[in-house]
């Protein structure tokens, strides 16, 4: 069975009273590829910076093995 590298549980994230990510959960697997699609202004950029710790959830938990690669 395949590693998990990231699991994301009942995580949001909010600037002020926007809220801009509501992720119940997520779990990828070692050797998974994801990609993210979107509107402008619809959280991937937020979404990646939250993967690579530069912010942190207003709530919830995002758990990594180890390093995230961002394409």
């Amino acid at each position: 069975m395949e590693q998990v590298q990231l699991e994301i549980n009942q995580v949001t994230l909010a600037f002020g009273d926007r809220q801009v990510l509501d992720i119940e959960s997520l779990r990828v697997h070692q050797w998974d590829r994801i990609g993210i699609v979107g509107k402008n202004g619809s959280g991937k950029s937020s979404l990646l910076r939250l993967l690579e710790g530069s912010l942190k959830p207003s709530t919830g938990h995002v758990k990594k093995a180890r390093r995230i690669w961002v394409l």
